[in-house]
């Protein structure tokens, strides 16, 4: 891992209810966190969050601090840390989907969950079918889950898939946002293309070539139950 993914994966885990904020603006979804957790805690009276790879928690503490009783926060992370412990009201320890290291199990979702998140961490795992089910499965009736996906990067002269994703789970994401939903569960978002021009060189010749490259940077994820 080089030093800007290292410096990266830092500030992600560190990131607070600001970052979020622009995670959601970037997510072009028409309003901000604050007001989707406004609007279900005047639905619900009382809702829960969880925070998939919620890093130091410090996000969570952030939310917490703003609406005190009214939410419950729920923190998963493979990563365990005295911080994350202390700023959800709950902390899993546990990898999102799969076994991840020596002494890590797979964490088991809450159920009922109001409000789902994850910002630039799902890449890591992959398997996007899978992971999708297991989130639209633990929502609540009208619950809603925000997911931030980063997917490929061009480096050197090619495009190179990040973390576990696989090409046909950019595809499997691509398909579902086209259809509008996923076994019963509505989808909306968008994904984030990247065309780069000029001189390259072809991926499988070697060879320079002038034209255009494109790439799935990311695709961003908006399921409601």
């Amino acid at each position: 891992m080089g030093q800007n993914s290292i410096k990266r994966e830092l500030q992600d885990r560190s990131a607070g209810i600001g970052q979020y904020e622009l995670f959601f603006k970037n997510m072009e979804l028409g309003f901000s966190l604050k007001e989707l957790i406004e609007k279900k805690i005047k639905e619900k009276g009382t809702i829960s969050i969880l925070d998939l790879g919620c890093g130091h928690g410090i996000a969570l503490k952030d939310l917490k601090s703003l609406y005190k009783d009214k939410i419950r926060t729920v923190g998963i992370d493979s990563f365990k840390s005295k911080e994350a412990t202390a700023n959800c009201d709950e902390f899993l320890l546990g990898s999102i989907l799969k076994t991840k290291g020596k002494g890590v199990k797979v964490a088991e979702f809450p159920a009922q969950c109001d409000v789902i998140l994850s910002f630039r961490t799902l890449h890591e795992i992959g398997e996007s079918e899978k992971l999708l089910q297991k989130i639209a499965n633990s929502l609540s009736k009208g619950g809603e889950a925000f997911l931030s996906i980063r997917c490929q990067a061009w480096e050197g002269d090619k495009t190179r898939n990040l973390g576990s994703m696989e090409t046909d789970d950019i595809l499997f994401l691509l398909d579902i946002l086209e259809k509008g939903s996923f076994q019963g569960v509505k989808v909306k978002g968008s994904h984030v293309p990247v065309v780069l021009e000029g001189v390259l060189k072809d991926p499988d010749s070697g060879k320079p070539e002038v034209g255009l490259k494109a790439y799935i940077a990311g695709v961003n994820i908006w399921l409601k139950k």
